[in-house]
């Protein structure tokens, strides 16, 4: 099989994260560090409002 260089950076970069977290909440407290340091390249998605008529059965269907 022929080594792929992107493949081996990917699981090399998985065996630190491996190293640096003991647990799930070490591996919840380095995500929340990542994502604060890049928080300008993170996106939220916007809620879009149902279309008009899935609204009109959404309120059928609750009351």
């Amino acid at each position: 099989m022929t080594s792929d260089p992107i493949i081996e950076q990917v699981r090399q970069t998985r065996l630190d994260i491996e190293r640096q977290c003991a647990g799930k909440d070490a591996y919840y407290q380095l995500l929340r560090k990542t994502q604060d340091q890049h928080r300008g390249r993170l996106t939220r998605l916007k809620v879009r409002p149902a279309p008009l008529d899935q609204r009109a059965t959404t309120s059928e269907s609750s009351s």
